[in-house]
Protein backbone atom coordinates (compact mmCIF):
# COMPACT_ATOMS: atom_id res chain seq x y z
CA UNK A 1 0.00 0.00 0.00
CA UNK A 2 2.77 2.39 0.98
CA UNK A 3 4.76 1.45 -2.10
CA UNK A 4 1.69 2.03 -4.28
CA UNK A 5 1.14 5.52 -2.86
CA UNK A 6 4.83 6.33 -3.24
CA UNK A 7 4.78 5.18 -6.85
CA UNK A 8 1.66 7.28 -7.47
CA UNK A 9 3.33 10.37 -5.96
CA UNK A 10 6.45 9.89 -8.06
CA UNK A 11 4.35 9.40 -11.19
CA UNK A 12 2.38 12.62 -10.54
CA UNK A 13 5.60 14.54 -9.85
CA UNK A 14 7.22 13.26 -13.02
CA UNK A 15 4.09 14.13 -15.00
CA UNK A 16 4.25 17.65 -13.59
CA UNK A 17 7.89 18.01 -14.57
CA UNK A 18 7.19 16.72 -18.07
CA UNK A 19 4.20 19.09 -18.41
CA UNK A 20 6.29 22.12 -17.40
CA UNK A 21 9.12 21.07 -19.71
CA UNK A 22 6.64 20.62 -22.55
CA UNK A 23 5.14 24.06 -21.89
CA UNK A 24 8.61 25.60 -21.99
CA UNK A 25 9.40 23.86 -25.27
CA UNK A 26 6.07 24.74 -26.87
CA UNK A 27 5.83 28.44 -25.95
CA UNK A 28 4.57 30.33 -27.84
CA UNK A 29 1.76 28.39 -29.50
CA UNK A 30 -0.25 31.40 -30.67
CA UNK A 31 0.24 35.11 -31.54
CA UNK A 32 1.63 37.49 -28.92
CA UNK A 33 0.37 41.05 -28.41
CA UNK A 34 2.97 43.82 -27.99
CA UNK A 35 1.44 46.91 -26.34
CA UNK A 36 3.12 50.14 -27.45
CA UNK A 37 2.06 52.93 -25.05
CA UNK A 38 2.54 55.82 -27.48
CA UNK A 39 1.11 56.86 -30.83
CA UNK A 40 2.39 55.47 -34.15
CA UNK A 41 5.43 57.11 -35.69
CA UNK A 42 7.35 58.12 -32.58
CA UNK A 43 10.60 56.66 -31.29
CA UNK A 44 8.82 54.26 -28.90
CA UNK A 45 6.61 52.99 -31.71
CA UNK A 46 9.55 52.50 -34.07
CA UNK A 47 11.63 50.57 -31.53
CA UNK A 48 8.60 48.55 -30.37
CA UNK A 49 7.70 47.49 -33.90
CA UNK A 50 11.28 46.52 -34.66
CA UNK A 51 11.38 44.41 -31.49
CA UNK A 52 8.04 42.80 -32.38
CA UNK A 53 9.17 42.00 -35.92
CA UNK A 54 12.44 40.37 -34.90
CA UNK A 55 10.84 38.59 -31.94
CA UNK A 56 8.30 37.08 -34.36
CA UNK A 57 11.14 35.68 -36.44
CA UNK A 58 12.95 34.28 -33.40
CA UNK A 59 9.90 32.69 -31.71
CA UNK A 60 8.07 31.50 -34.82
CA UNK A 61 4.77 33.16 -33.93
CA UNK A 62 3.39 36.60 -34.90
CA UNK A 63 4.08 39.37 -32.37
CA UNK A 64 1.38 41.95 -33.09
CA UNK A 65 2.04 45.60 -32.15
CA UNK A 66 -0.96 47.42 -30.66
CA UNK A 67 -0.76 51.15 -29.92
CA UNK A 68 -2.46 52.18 -26.66
CA UNK A 69 -1.47 55.84 -26.45
CA UNK A 70 -2.45 58.54 -23.97
CA UNK A 71 -1.59 60.10 -20.60
CA UNK A 72 2.15 60.04 -21.17
CA UNK A 73 2.14 56.31 -21.87
CA UNK A 74 0.30 55.38 -18.67
CA UNK A 75 -2.82 54.08 -20.49
CA UNK A 76 -0.81 51.46 -22.35
CA UNK A 77 1.26 50.61 -19.28
CA UNK A 78 -1.92 50.17 -17.24
CA UNK A 79 -3.36 47.82 -19.88
CA UNK A 80 -0.18 45.75 -19.73
CA UNK A 81 -0.24 45.63 -15.94
CA UNK A 82 -3.80 44.26 -16.02
CA UNK A 83 -3.21 41.70 -18.79
CA UNK A 84 -3.00 37.94 -18.19
CA UNK A 85 0.44 36.84 -17.03
CA UNK A 86 0.68 34.05 -19.57
CA UNK A 87 3.39 35.38 -21.87
CA UNK A 88 0.97 36.37 -24.62
CA UNK A 89 0.93 40.08 -23.76
CA UNK A 90 4.19 41.98 -23.69
CA UNK A 91 4.70 45.73 -23.69
CA UNK A 92 7.23 48.46 -24.36
CA UNK A 93 8.39 50.47 -21.36
CA UNK A 94 10.24 53.78 -21.42
CA UNK A 95 11.78 56.11 -18.87
CA UNK A 96 8.49 58.04 -19.01
CA UNK A 97 6.16 55.10 -18.40
CA UNK A 98 8.20 53.27 -15.78
CA UNK A 99 10.22 55.94 -14.00
CA UNK A 100 8.75 59.42 -14.45
CA UNK A 101 4.99 58.72 -14.50
CA UNK A 102 4.80 56.89 -11.16
CA UNK A 103 6.64 59.81 -9.57
CA UNK A 104 4.64 62.71 -11.02
CA UNK A 105 1.20 61.12 -11.65
CA UNK A 106 -1.52 59.36 -9.69
CA UNK A 107 -1.70 55.96 -11.42
CA UNK A 108 -4.18 53.10 -11.04
CA UNK A 109 -1.29 50.63 -10.87
CA UNK A 110 2.25 50.44 -9.50
CA UNK A 111 4.60 49.63 -12.40
CA UNK A 112 7.32 48.46 -10.04
CA UNK A 113 4.96 45.93 -8.46
CA UNK A 114 2.66 45.03 -11.36
CA UNK A 115 5.25 44.62 -14.13
CA UNK A 116 8.43 42.60 -14.57
CA UNK A 117 11.41 43.72 -16.69
CA UNK A 118 12.45 41.41 -19.51
CA UNK A 119 15.17 43.19 -21.49
CA UNK A 120 16.37 46.68 -22.36
CA UNK A 121 16.21 46.73 -26.14
CA UNK A 122 17.74 50.08 -27.04
CA UNK A 123 18.68 53.51 -25.80
CA UNK A 124 18.65 56.90 -27.50
CA UNK A 125 21.17 59.64 -26.66
CA UNK A 126 19.69 62.91 -25.44
CA UNK A 127 20.92 66.37 -26.37
CA UNK A 128 20.69 69.89 -24.99
CA UNK A 129 20.50 72.35 -27.85
CA UNK A 130 19.85 76.07 -28.31
CA UNK A 131 18.63 78.12 -31.25
CA UNK A 132 21.17 80.01 -33.31
CA UNK A 133 20.33 83.40 -31.74
CA UNK A 134 21.54 82.37 -28.27
CA UNK A 135 24.95 84.02 -27.68
CA UNK A 136 26.65 80.87 -26.39
CA UNK A 137 28.79 78.60 -28.54
CA UNK A 138 29.77 76.13 -25.81
CA UNK A 139 28.19 74.65 -22.71
CA UNK A 140 30.55 76.68 -20.54
CA UNK A 141 29.38 79.89 -22.18
CA UNK A 142 25.74 78.83 -21.87
CA UNK A 143 26.06 78.08 -18.15
CA UNK A 144 27.79 81.43 -17.60
CA UNK A 145 24.99 83.17 -19.50
CA UNK A 146 22.30 81.49 -17.41
CA UNK A 147 24.07 82.15 -14.12
CA UNK A 148 24.43 85.83 -15.01
CA UNK A 149 20.77 86.09 -16.05
CA UNK A 150 18.71 83.64 -13.93
CA UNK A 151 15.20 82.97 -15.27
CA UNK A 152 15.80 85.28 -18.23
CA UNK A 153 16.18 82.41 -20.69
CA UNK A 154 13.72 79.61 -21.45
CA UNK A 155 13.53 75.96 -22.43
CA UNK A 156 10.74 74.05 -24.17
CA UNK A 157 9.41 70.57 -23.49
CA UNK A 158 6.61 68.31 -24.74
CA UNK A 159 4.86 68.67 -21.37
CA UNK A 160 5.32 68.84 -17.62
CA UNK A 161 6.90 65.70 -16.22
CA UNK A 162 8.05 64.33 -19.55
CA UNK A 163 11.52 62.87 -19.79
CA UNK A 164 12.84 65.88 -21.72
CA UNK A 165 11.45 68.25 -19.09
CA UNK A 166 13.13 66.15 -16.39
CA UNK A 167 16.43 66.20 -18.28
CA UNK A 168 16.49 70.01 -18.40
CA UNK A 169 15.60 70.13 -14.69
CA UNK A 170 18.51 67.79 -13.99
CA UNK A 171 20.78 70.04 -16.03
CA UNK A 172 19.74 73.12 -14.06
CA UNK A 173 20.17 71.32 -10.75
CA UNK A 174 23.63 70.09 -11.75
CA UNK A 175 24.83 73.42 -13.17
CA UNK A 176 23.21 75.73 -10.58
CA UNK A 177 21.27 77.61 -13.25
CA UNK A 178 17.67 78.73 -13.74
CA UNK A 179 15.56 78.83 -16.91
CA UNK A 180 11.85 79.35 -17.45
CA UNK A 181 10.04 76.17 -18.48
CA UNK A 182 7.65 76.52 -21.43
CA UNK A 183 5.61 73.28 -21.71
CA UNK A 184 3.89 72.35 -24.98
CA UNK A 185 1.37 69.71 -26.00
CA UNK A 186 3.85 67.64 -27.94
CA UNK A 187 7.45 67.74 -29.10
CA UNK A 188 6.59 69.10 -32.56
CA UNK A 189 5.36 72.54 -31.45
CA UNK A 190 8.08 72.71 -28.78
CA UNK A 191 10.78 72.16 -31.38
CA UNK A 192 9.16 74.63 -33.80
CA UNK A 193 9.28 77.46 -31.24
CA UNK A 194 12.91 76.76 -30.33
CA UNK A 195 13.93 76.76 -33.98
CA UNK A 196 11.86 79.92 -34.51
CA UNK A 197 13.69 81.73 -31.72
CA UNK A 198 10.68 82.11 -29.41
CA UNK A 199 12.26 79.75 -26.86
CA UNK A 200 16.00 79.50 -26.23
CA UNK A 201 16.71 75.83 -25.52
CA UNK A 202 15.40 72.30 -25.62
CA UNK A 203 16.34 68.92 -24.18
CA UNK A 204 15.46 66.25 -26.71
CA UNK A 205 16.28 62.84 -28.13
CA UNK A 206 18.98 63.00 -30.77
CA UNK A 207 16.80 61.00 -33.16
CA UNK A 208 14.32 63.87 -33.52
CA UNK A 209 16.73 66.81 -33.27
CA UNK A 210 19.81 65.71 -35.23
CA UNK A 211 18.52 66.93 -38.60
CA UNK A 212 17.90 70.41 -37.16
CA UNK A 213 21.38 70.42 -35.60
CA UNK A 214 23.07 69.39 -38.82
CA UNK A 215 21.12 72.02 -40.78
CA UNK A 216 22.32 74.75 -38.40
CA UNK A 217 18.88 75.58 -37.02
CA UNK A 218 19.93 74.27 -33.60
CA UNK A 219 23.29 74.34 -31.85
CA UNK A 220 24.04 71.23 -29.79
CA UNK A 221 25.94 71.99 -26.59
CA UNK A 222 26.15 68.52 -25.02
CA UNK A 223 24.91 64.98 -25.52
CA UNK A 224 23.89 62.37 -22.96
CA UNK A 225 25.65 59.25 -24.23
CA UNK A 226 28.45 56.86 -23.21
CA UNK A 227 30.78 58.61 -25.67
CA UNK A 228 30.70 61.30 -28.33
CA UNK A 229 28.42 60.51 -31.24
CA UNK A 230 29.95 59.74 -34.62
CA UNK A 231 27.36 62.02 -36.22
CA UNK A 232 28.29 64.94 -33.88
CA UNK A 233 31.95 64.36 -33.03
CA UNK A 234 32.55 67.95 -31.94
CA UNK A 235 29.81 67.88 -29.27
CA UNK A 236 31.01 66.74 -25.80
CA UNK A 237 29.10 64.44 -23.49
CA UNK A 238 27.71 65.71 -20.19
CA UNK A 239 30.18 63.33 -18.51
CA UNK A 240 33.08 65.17 -20.16
CA UNK A 241 31.63 68.46 -18.94
CA UNK A 242 31.54 67.14 -15.35
CA UNK A 243 27.75 66.94 -15.31
CA UNK A 244 27.45 63.14 -14.90
CA UNK A 245 23.91 63.16 -13.50
CA UNK A 246 22.63 64.52 -16.82
CA UNK A 247 24.43 61.87 -18.85
CA UNK A 248 21.50 59.42 -18.98
CA UNK A 249 20.01 58.14 -22.22
CA UNK A 250 16.34 57.52 -22.91
CA UNK A 251 15.76 53.77 -22.99
CA UNK A 252 13.19 51.37 -24.43
CA UNK A 253 12.62 47.95 -22.92
CA UNK A 254 10.19 45.05 -22.84
CA UNK A 255 7.97 44.36 -19.81
CA UNK A 256 5.52 41.61 -18.93
CA UNK A 257 2.78 41.39 -16.27
CA UNK A 258 3.81 40.21 -12.82
CA UNK A 259 3.31 36.49 -12.45
CA UNK A 260 4.56 35.61 -15.92
CA UNK A 261 6.54 32.33 -15.63
CA UNK A 262 10.29 32.83 -15.49
CA UNK A 263 10.87 30.41 -18.37
CA UNK A 264 8.83 32.72 -20.63
CA UNK A 265 10.79 35.79 -19.53
CA UNK A 266 14.04 33.91 -20.14
CA UNK A 267 12.90 32.71 -23.57
CA UNK A 268 11.90 36.23 -24.70
CA UNK A 269 15.12 37.67 -23.28
CA UNK A 270 17.23 35.08 -25.10
CA UNK A 271 15.34 35.60 -28.37
CA UNK A 272 15.73 39.39 -28.30
CA UNK A 273 19.40 39.18 -27.29
CA UNK A 274 19.93 36.94 -30.30
CA UNK A 275 18.07 39.42 -32.53
CA UNK A 276 20.02 42.37 -31.10
CA UNK A 277 23.24 40.60 -32.07
CA UNK A 278 22.17 40.36 -35.70
CA UNK A 279 23.40 42.88 -38.24
CA UNK A 280 19.92 43.60 -39.71
CA UNK A 281 18.46 44.65 -36.35
CA UNK A 282 21.59 46.55 -35.34
CA UNK A 283 21.43 48.52 -38.60
CA UNK A 284 17.68 49.08 -38.28
CA UNK A 285 18.03 50.51 -34.76
CA UNK A 286 21.02 52.66 -35.64
CA UNK A 287 19.06 54.11 -38.56
CA UNK A 288 16.58 55.50 -35.99
CA UNK A 289 19.37 57.03 -33.89
CA UNK A 290 19.07 54.25 -31.31
CA UNK A 291 21.86 52.22 -29.73
CA UNK A 292 21.18 48.44 -29.40
CA UNK A 293 21.56 47.33 -25.77
CA UNK A 294 20.28 43.87 -24.77
CA UNK A 295 21.60 42.14 -21.66
CA UNK A 296 20.03 40.38 -18.71
CA UNK A 297 16.75 40.91 -16.92
CA UNK A 298 18.66 42.01 -13.81
CA UNK A 299 20.69 44.59 -15.73
CA UNK A 300 17.45 46.15 -16.98
CA UNK A 301 16.03 46.13 -13.43
CA UNK A 302 19.18 47.87 -12.16
CA UNK A 303 18.83 50.65 -14.75
CA UNK A 304 15.19 51.19 -13.75
CA UNK A 305 16.12 51.38 -10.06
CA UNK A 306 19.02 53.76 -10.68
CA UNK A 307 16.90 56.08 -12.84
CA UNK A 308 14.01 55.98 -10.37
CA UNK A 309 16.30 57.09 -7.55
CA UNK A 310 17.99 59.80 -9.60
CA UNK A 311 14.84 61.21 -11.19
CA UNK A 312 12.85 60.88 -7.99
CA UNK A 313 15.37 63.09 -6.23
CA UNK A 314 15.12 65.75 -8.95
CA UNK A 315 11.31 65.69 -8.98
CA UNK A 316 11.17 66.04 -5.20
CA UNK A 317 13.77 68.77 -4.82
CA UNK A 318 12.40 70.81 -7.74
CA UNK A 319 8.73 70.34 -6.80
CA UNK A 320 7.61 68.89 -10.15
CA UNK A 321 4.07 67.55 -10.26
CA UNK A 322 1.17 67.04 -12.63
CA UNK A 323 -2.20 68.11 -11.25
Amino acid sequence: MIFSKLLQTITISLFGVVSVAQAEADYPTRPITMIIPFAPGGATDIVGRLAADYLSKELGQPVVPVNRAGAGGSIGASALAKADADGYTLGVATVSTHVVNPIVMQLDYDPHDALLPVIRVAAVPNVLAVNDTVPAKTMGEFIALLQKNPDQHSFASAGIGGINHIMCEMFMASSDTKMMHIPYKGSGPAMADVIGGRVDAICDQISSSQAHIQSGKLRALAVAAPERLASLPEVPTFEELELPDVNSMAWYGIMTPKGTPQFIIDKVNTALNRALGSEPMISALKATGSIPIGGTQQEFADIINDDSEKIGHVVKTRNISIQ
